[in-house]
């Protein structure tokens, strides 16, 4: 990710992360999730993969700078946190 990361309002930013939270700016970005990826099958059914959520999303909401961190890796082979820099624009 680079050093500071620019979005526009309304465009969304997913991470492949079990998980996240917004360090600073919770005006600016809302977090939607994590999540946990699902395939369609050929007859409509759902399949739900069992595990840890694999995918987080941030939504950026209003012009500002926000400060996200997520986790980085799998949450039971030594996961890392990481931080990113978030400039929102209108």
């Amino acid at each position: 990710m680079p050093q500071c990361l620019k979005l526009r309002v309304g465009d969304c930013l997913s991470l492949v992360s079990s998980g996240g939270h917004i360090i600073s700016g919770e005006d600016v970005l809302e977090v939607i999730g994590p999540f946990l990826g699902t395939v369609l099958g050929i007859d409509g059914r759902v399949l739900a993969p069992m595990g840890f959520p694999n995918r987080i999303l941030f939504l950026a909401r209003r012009p500002g700078r926000a400060v996200i961190e997520w986790v980085d890796g799998e949450p039971l082979r030594n996961p890392t946190m990481l931080q990113g820099s978030i400039q929102v624009e209108s």
